[in-house]
This record gives C-alpha cells, sequence and structure tokens, in this order.
C-alpha cells in the first residue's frame, strides 16, 4: 500500500514503514513532489537529518538549501516547495515503539525571513493549495485547514463511529484519511481525498472552499464488488475531474504473491468511475498484471500495457 496516515495505535506494519525507516534507507532519503526533488544531505539517523537540497527537476538547478536539525526524511511526503517556500515535517522526542513521546510538526522555511512552525501533532502529513494561501493538515480522523500564517481556520472531523463510514460493516476499525489521493484540485476550491479502513477504501470524499460542505462517494453499484468498495492499491483520484481510476487486481505484500498472481492467467480489469455521476467505464483487460493508472491531466490516464512492458496513454476526452 502506498501509505497510512499514521497517529498512536495504528497497525505495526504501517509503523514500521513510516515510523521506522532505517538510515540505510537510501529511498527515505530522497523525495519528489510537484516537478522538485527533495534530497537529504549529511548524516541521516534513524530516517531523520539536518540537511535538505531542493531541486527544479525541470531545469536542474538548486532553487533552495536548508539546515535544521529533526527534519523527517524518512516520511513518505516529507515536503513539499511552492511560492518560494518549503514547507517539511520534523520529528522530536523519541519515537521508539516503547515510547511514543514523539511530535511531528510542520514547518515553513521562506526564501527570505525566520522559519515558522506552523502546526504539531503525531503523525501529521500536509498538502499546500495550488496558490500557498491554505495548507490541509491531515490527521487521523480530521483535516485541520490553517491559513498561511499557521491560523486554522477550519476543521472537517471524519466520526469513526459513524455509519457513513462504513468501517463497522467491512469488520474493520476506522484506520483514517488516505495519502495516496488526498490532493488539491488546480484551483485550490475542492480538497479530495480518501477513506481507509484498514486495506479497503469505503469512500471519496471532497471538501469545499470556502463554504467547507463535505460530500462522500462510493463505489458504482454496477462493478461486482462494489458492496466492499475499492479493493486495491491500484486507484489513482483526479480532483479537477472528479474521476478514479481503479482496478480489481488486489493488494498484494510481496513479490512472491505478485508472481504467482502472474502465473495464475487471471484477468483483471481497469475501470474509470466518475464519482460525481456515478458512472463507470472499463479501460483495460490484462492477465496477471497491475495497471498503476496515473492521471496526466483529467482527460487522459496513463497505466501499464497490459500485452507489454511500456505506458499508455489514453484521452477519455469524450
Amino acid at each position: 500500500m502506498r501509505g497510512f496516515i499514521l497517529t498512536t495505535g495504528l497497525l505495526i506494519a504501517a509503523s514500521v514503514i513510516y515510523l521506522n525507516a532505517a538510515a540505510s534507507d537510501r529511498e527515505s532519503e530522497v523525495r519528489t513532489w510537484n516537478g522538485f526533488e527533495f534530497a537529504a544531505k549529511g548524516k541521516i539517523a534513524a530516517g531523520r537529518g539536518s540537511e535538505l537540497e531542493v531541486k527544479d527537476l525541470s531545469t536542474g538547478r538548486i532553487v533552495f538549501q536548508v539546515k535544521s536539525p529533526d527534519l523527517n526524511l524518512s516520511h513518505y511526503h516529507c515536503c513539499e516547495f511552492t511560492h518560494g517556500n518549503l514547507y517539511v515535517i520534523k520529528r522530536t522526542g523519541d519515537d521508539s515503539a516503547a515510547s511514543g513521546q514523539w511530535t511531528d510538526e510542520l514547518w515553513r522555511f521562506p526564501a527570505a525571513g525566520t522559519a515558522q512552525k506552523l502546526y504539531e501533532a503525531q503523525g501529521l502529513d500536509f498538502r499546500v493549495s495550488p496558490k500557498g494561501d491554505l495548507i490541509a493538515v491531515i490527521l487521523d480522523h480530521e483535516i485541520a485547514f490553517l491559513e498561511s500564517s499557521g491560523k486554522v481556520v477550519h476543521e472537517t472531523v471524519f466520526d469513526p463511529k459513524s455509519t457513513n463510514l462504513e468501517c463497522d460493516k467491512l469488520k474493520s476499525t476506522f484506520i483514517g484519511l488516505g495519502d495516496r489521493n488526498a490532493k488539491w484540485s488546480k484551483d485550490g476550491s475542492e480538497f479530495w481525498g480518501e477513506i481507509q479502513c484498514l486495506y479497503v477504501t469505503p469512500l471519496f470524499y471532497k471538501i469545499e472552499v470556502p463554504s467547507w460542505r463535505l460530500t462522500t462517494f462510493r463505489r458504482a453499484d454496477s462493478v461486482k464488488g462494489a458492496e466492499k468498495g475499492w479493493t486495491s492499491s491500484d486507484i489513482a483520484l483526479d480532483p479537477d475531474s472528479g474521476k478514479v481510476a481503479f482496478s480489481d487486481y488486489p493488494f498484494v505484500f510481496d513479490a512472491d504473491t505478485a508472481i504467482e498472481i502472474e502465473k495464475s492467467r487471471k484477468k483483471f480489469h481497469l475501470f474509470v468511475q466518475d464519482l460525481k455521476t456515478g458512472r463507470v467505464r472499463r479501460i483495460a483487460t490484462s492477465i496477471g498484471k497491475e495497471f498503476d493508472p496515473v492521471w496526466v491531466d483529467p482527460h487522459i490516464l496513463e497505466y501499464k500495457d497490459p500485452t507489454g512492458e511500456k505506458r499508455v496513454r489514453l484521452n477519455l476526452d469524450p
């Protein structure tokens, strides 16, 4: 799975991925987001570092450098760079499994001026709006919306006991708000994401700005297994079209299982659902392969070629 939003008491497996990234894990030292590469420099200890370099991938130029302790470089989404500001998560305290005495802090480092701590909590994630005027801080059951100053202007709370979240129907405790599809629309008027119950996504959500109206969306009834929600990591949301690409390829947690699935010659299908209308379109069929869909823009979907090793692009604009 591509990630959980962590707070105290979540699954050990997720904690191993998120909390205890080893210093030898080279992947934890480089991140890319929205056209920028974030590379750790200097010593890395237990996933934390003190030096970070930001590169513009379009030009290859280094556009920002920062030195500060406790940079949480093991976080899958440690950093964003927008409008000349670097946003980064710091982790302070002892985050060993036995301790639990730790805190995540969201900081902004401006091109000029003093760095500012904007928010703190255990296990936060974040997304900065395209204009940089709002920051969505994603917690376990809640999203806090901040102004650029760090002032909280709204909180959307997802009550885990609510039957609308449907985790109880899936015989699962409520895990949290998914990271892989937490996205702002390009104009910053909507914030989208998914609700996760263990390895199942029963609902997607949309929060409108500035009314803060919350809308949830279900998997279309026309697709087999709709009552269980989306049950694959093969899923991608486009927040501008309100469409989600997904397949019926199952969650896979090790390479051996993936090899067994491919050898089984079982058919898997890639779909696109318009969340607003509920309409579903079948896009492609593979034999034992996942699709790994990615939205290039609201009309163009990219995915693995079911019959080859390359990736194909499909224009869905009617």
